[in-house]
């Protein structure tokens, strides 16, 4: 349910707030992830991680972007494989 409300104030968009991953959600996740796609995606790409297209998976950049927008800087840019 947050990742919904903040997917819905962040993006500007109607996302239901179901407390469902569902298919809305994981299109918003990735609309997120492609705007940020810099800080999100591109670090996975760099060490041979996907190719810097979103994927709708809130995994350790995702999370700390999303917790980075609500309290900047409360936590760092985390490791990486």
């Amino acid at each position: 349910m947050k990742l919904q409300y903040f997917l819905r104030a962040e993006m500007v968009t109607d996302l239901l707030l179901t407390g469902t991953f569902d298919a809305a959600t994981d299109a918003a996740v990735r609309s997120f992830q492609g705007k940020y796609q810099p800080e999100v995606l591109q670090p996975w790409a760099d060490i041979g991680y996907g190719d810097g297209t979103p994927t709708g998976y809130v995994y350790k950049t995702t999370r700390w972007k999303i917790n980075n927008i609500v309290c900047p800087g409360s936590e760092a840019m985390p490791e990486l494989p």
